[in-house]
């Protein structure tokens, strides 16, 4: 993910990725419900080659400077 522009961070013991940069910056939050589902896909795309029961629960930001949470859901 960082090699496309995103900023990523794993939280293991929480099992959950944050993302902390995002290319799509304030469409992100002007419009999360079509830039976070093109940033769930990607995740799931990109994943779901390691574990097939990999399912991505993604928590928006609300305005920019806040972090992305995706939860990892096995």
């Amino acid at each position: 993910m960082t090699g496309i522009g995103f900023g990523v961070e794993a939280d293991p013991g929480r099992s959950r990725l944050i993302t902390n940069h995002c290319p799509f910056g304030d469409m992100a939050t002007r419009y999360p419900e079509v830039v976070c589902s093109l940033d769930q896909g990607l995740l799931d795309g990109l994943m779901g080659k390691l574990d097939r029961r990999w399912e991505p629960v993604l928590f928006p930001r609300s305005t920019v400077g806040e972090v992305c949470i995706t939860e990892v859901r096995c």
